[in-house]
């Protein structure tokens, strides 16, 4: 079960890296290094929020899979935010514009 969780965050790592590379490349100077700044964040939240949630089986054999489903949980729902980023209404004031 441990490995099935782990191969589910992999594939979920790596569209979380696909989304963070599609996103940098279509930021231009000050919005890149504040985006760096949110993904370091939310990495350090990710780890943290994981960490928590998984701390009822701390030291029992399912801990692993615990930690590797929220994570890729995490990273899923991440790529998602990252999606809806560059897609809202001309008039949203709060939008991020990206390049094409």
């Amino acid at each position: 079960m441990n490995d099935c969780a782990y191969e589910d965050f992999l594939a979920f790592g790596a569209g979380y890296a696909e989304s963070n590379k599609s996103m940098m490349d279509r930021l231009s100077g000050k919005q890149r290094d504040l985006f760096r700044r949110s993904q370091k964040a939310w990495i350090a939240y990710s780890t943290a929020a994981c960490d928590f949630k998984s701390s009822a089986v701390l030291g029992g054999s399912a801990h692993g899979m615990v930690v590797w489903q929220c994570a890729a949980r995490m990273n899923r729902e991440r790529v998602a935010e990252l999606a809806k980023l560059g897609t809202c209404r001309e008039c949203a004031l709060a939008c991020v514009r990206l390049k094409k």
